[in-house]
């Protein structure tokens, strides 16, 4: 009797470990998650930033050509197209 009762305790001293295994796979798997998704919104941030930054050039650039008169306006629009759509070219 004394000998089931050691053989369930241990059992279930065995039970509670793999429970805090689990439990810490668990968290080292969010840990995990959690720096994926700040390595994801950095990247977006840069980008975001980036594409703000082309964003003001080309309308520092439309205001530039239509102050100077040099275009008419379908061609500053097919200007400005061709620069959005082409960014090295500019």
């Amino acid at each position: 009797m004394i000998r089931s009762a050691s053989l369930l305790a241990l059992a279930f001293a065995c039970t509670l470990g793999a429970g805090a295994a689990r439990a810490q796979d668990s968290t080292s798997e969010l840990l995990t998650r959690l720096d994926r998704l700040e390595a994801a919104i950095r990247q977006l941030t840069g980008s975001m930033e980036q594409l703000q930054y082309r964003n003001q050039q080309l309308e520092q650039q439309v205001r530039r050509l239509q102050e100077g008169g040099e275009c008419s306006g379908e061609t500053t629009a097919t200007f400005t197209l061709e620069a959005a759509l082409n960014p090295t070219a500019a």
